[in-house]
């Protein structure tokens, strides 16, 4: 990641994900050891390779993730509810002390959080920061940094939230987290 292609939330109005699939390509993609278990057990070693003192992701030949795939003219993860903390929170990283003098905090539940989001994303509008950015799309992301909520609503995209093949449960799943 180079930090200078980071944005404070606060000149952020919204995000949407487009589906582009540039987010999945050429991107050396760091596993927590939870990440590393949960890939390993479900999926096995071969989608995991060692690079230094870190487990990341393997890239097919085409330099994308081995995980990405094209449907429909979109590009989605095979994993979606399995996938990496940092590809849950792409475009945004969330720090808990600031990383420039700007206007990145954001406080959630009494606490504070600075959060950017990174440019290179084609999905980021820049303007003033819309509710559904403030109420629902940064919640959201803090409670996946904190690693208390799983599966996403507002900070990422499905071909189709009501009626999806591949994750037939998201709608009990959203349910049962209240979402």
């Amino acid at each position: 990641m180079i930090i200078n292609h980071l944005i404070p939330w606060s000149k952020v109005k919204n995000w949407r994900c487009k589906m582009c699939g540039k987010c999945c390509f050429y991107s050396r993609i760091p596993l927590s050891f939870e990440d590393y278990a949960t890939i390993v057990s479900k999926y096995g070693e071969v989608y995991v390779v060692q690079d230094q003192n870190l487990f990341v992701l393997k890239h097919k030949k085409n330099g994308s993730c081995v995980f990405l795939r094209m449907k429909e003219g979109k590009y989605t993860c095979k994993i979606q509810e399995d996938k990496p903390l940092v590809c849950k929170l792409f475009p945004f990283r969330v720090y808990l002390y600031p990383k420039f003098k700007d206007n990145s905090e954001f406080k959630y539940k009494n606490k504070s959080y600075y959060v950017y989001l990174d440019l290179s994303c084609s999905g980021i509008k820049l303007g003033a920061p819309s509710e559904e950015l403030i109420s629902k799309v940064l919640p959201e992301v803090i409670e996946i940094y904190e690693r208390k909520l799983i599966f996403q609503k507002y900070s990422t995209s499905y071909l189709s939230h009501s009626n999806n093949l591949n994750f037939p449960n998201l709608k009990i799943l959203y349910s049962a987290q209240g979402l």
